[in-house]
């Protein structure tokens, strides 16, 4: 099967150190010289924020003779997480088939853009998945069961890909329609993707949260789009020291040990069980920020019917 190399499109923001270590793993990635790549940092919202920026500007010059970037992108002014992903991944679909998103915060180890690039040729007409990650959410989960594979329920956004026609449609269908926050919570097993999937859907109805990976795991669930993962994670993850928008100390994943092997995905067989499904679903656990905010605002709405 001859492979198309799908673009790489790295997102950024203020973290320099992040951004460092993270171009530090992916250029050593050889594969990556076969990609088109696209780097697009977001613009400043104060003083700080222009300062941090200048020294990525800095960054990505030293990488120039490295990296083989197609694009380089500095916003004026600040998008938020949000804008920026939808914008420009959306930019990128509409002339691509296919596309390799990674934040500032991943390192993307060993083949792991080969992993993702592999299986968007491969599953490229499949009906049943919407995205393909390097990441695992079952990586610390002890099972039973001897699998390389698995199609999880939920999507993951740390190292990822999809294709245009998966990601034109959540676009038009839940971002630009009128429409887009009118899903039903309670007559729909959304705690099925995580105990905390229902609660942030009720916090970006209400405008709580903005946050286009919880509309884009909405989206899948309805589609009944499964994300392709590896056993064990091929990335990792290192924003979790409330450097970005939505980290945690609390959040589970922190502890998550890399298994630096070579991953043979030519040879491979799908997994999807409720074992799967069930870890999953435990390991999210619901925000106590969202859930607080969720009570009171049931409270009030009982304090206006009187």
């Amino acid at each position: 099967m001859t492979l198309v190399k799908y673009p790489i499109i790295i997102f950024s923001y203020n973290r320099p150190i992040h951004l460092q270590k993270s171009l530090d793993v992916l250029y050593k990635n050889k594969s990556i010289i076969h990609h088109k790549i696209f780097f697009i940092n977001d613009g400043p919202k104060n003083s700080t924020d222009k300062y941090k920026i200048k020294k990525i500007k800095k960054i990505i010059n030293q990488y120039k003779s490295s990296i083989n970037f197609s694009e380089i992108k500095f916003n004026k002014k600040n998008k938020g997480l949000f804008k920026n992903i939808v914008l420009n991944v959306t930019r990128i679909l509409k002339k691509y088939k296919a596309a390799i998103i990674l934040e500032d915060d991943i390192l993307a180890w060993n083949n792991s853009i080969e992993f993702i690039n592999f299986f968007l040729n491969k599953e490229i007409n499949s009906k049943n998945i919407g995205s393909v990650s390097g990441y695992s959410y079952i990586n610390n989960i002890k099972l039973n069961k001897s699998f390389k594979l698995f199609l999880s329920r939920r999507h993951s956004s740390w190292a990822w890909g999809t294709w245009s026609r998966v990601w034109l449609k959540f676009k038009s269908e839940y971002i630009d329609s009128k429409k887009k926050n009118n899903f039903d919570i309670k007559n729909e097993d959304l705690n099925s993707l995580g105990n905390d999937m229902e609660r942030m859907l009720w916090a970006q109805k209400n405008g709580y949260i903005n946050s286009w990976a919880v509309l884009f795991n909405y989206f899948c669930y309805k589609e009944k789009y499964r994300c392709l993962q590896p056993r064990y994670s091929l990335v990792e993850n290192i924003g979790f020291d409330i450097s970005g928008t939505h980290s945690s100390f609390r959040n589970i994943f922190k502890k998550n040990k890399i298994k630096k092997k070579e991953f043979n995905f030519f040879n491979y067989k799908y997994t999807f069980n409720k074992d799967i499904d069930n870890s999953i679903k435990k390991t999210h656990k619901e925000s106590l920020k969202l859930k607080f905010l969720s009570k009171l605002n049931i409270q009030y709405l009982k304090f206006l019917k009187k």
